[in-house]
């Protein structure tokens, strides 16, 4: 069943979403917090939220009776971005537990907070479906947290239900990201050893030619493309610009060669 569109004050073909691999998150209260079945707060960032691509949700059943909740995505790499626009999508829950009140603050030490956007009355007209918007300041941070006032169905909702949380950073920001942890891994490997990523974000080894000379037929591990590795984390026909090519569309190429 195709979603219907919601508010899309941002296009985000060319931006990028902060990953669940590069952070960690908590929330005030989630379901099922020892890790069986769905309900946790890392849902909210896993990438799922749709009846095709095993559907999951962040869950805080405690936020009832007007009570609001949070939760919270900590950049674990060293480096702050600017989240230029966020993302909210439905989950398959009844309409009454979307968010319709929240507030988006920002932080770079995880104990002052700058609010960055706020917005209320919002409506999903269908589950799983994905509203964007654009934030109001630009804050350069190393955490977010979206703080839900209130439900769709006010005081006598049980639960918040959120199928996905999406923040997203411009092209340029998440390039000098990529491009500082890339340079970290340069200097400290030598060139015979330098390491790329596999699917799960692990190490992995790329062989060079003798010389450190170009190698094709890399494949990115993440999104399957061919492309041509110049023997140190690049994949330029997966992603295809700038900074050994491996930046760019795929939103899962992190160094993929």
């Amino acid at each position: 069943m195709p979603r219907s569109k919601g508010v899309q004050e941002v296009d985000t073909s060319a931006l990028f979403r902060l990953p669940l691999a590069f952070g960690s998150v908590r929330a005030k209260g989630e379901l099922n917090q020892g890790g069986w079945g769905g309900g946790q707060a890392v849902h909210a960032f896993d990438g799922h939220a749709s009846p095709t691509t095993g559907y999951t949700a962040w869950i805080d059943p405690n936020a009832t009776r007007g009570a609001g909740t949070w939760i919270v995505y900590h950049l674990t790499k060293n480096h702050a971005c600017v989240v230029t626009a966020y993302s909210l999508t439905s989950a398959g829950d009844p309409e009454n537990s979307d968010p319709s009140e929240w507030v988006l603050e920002a932080s770079e030490d995880g104990k002052s907070w700058v609010q960055v956007d706020a917005r209320k009355d919002v409506k999903f007209k269908a589950r799983w479906q994905t509203q964007t918007f654009k934030t109001r300041w630009n804050v350069a941070a190393r955490s977010w947290r979206l703080t839900v006032i209130r439900a769709r169905g006010g005081r006598n909702t049980i639960g918040v239900h959120l199928g996905e949380l999406g923040l997203w950073v411009d092209k340029p920001a998440w390039m000098m990201l990529q491009a500082a942890e890339t340079l970290k891994g340069r200097a400290a490997t030598p060139a015979k050893t330098q390491k790329g990523f596999d699917a799960k974000y692990r190490a992995k080894p790329v062989v060079e030619k003798p010389g450190g000379g170009m190698k094709e037929g890399c494949k990115c591990v993440a999104c399957g493309a061919a492309g041509v590795c110049g023997g140190a984390l690049c994949c330029d026909a997966c992603c295809g610009t700038n900074f050994c090519g491996a930046f760019g569309s795929c939103l899962r190429c992190f160094m993929c060669c």
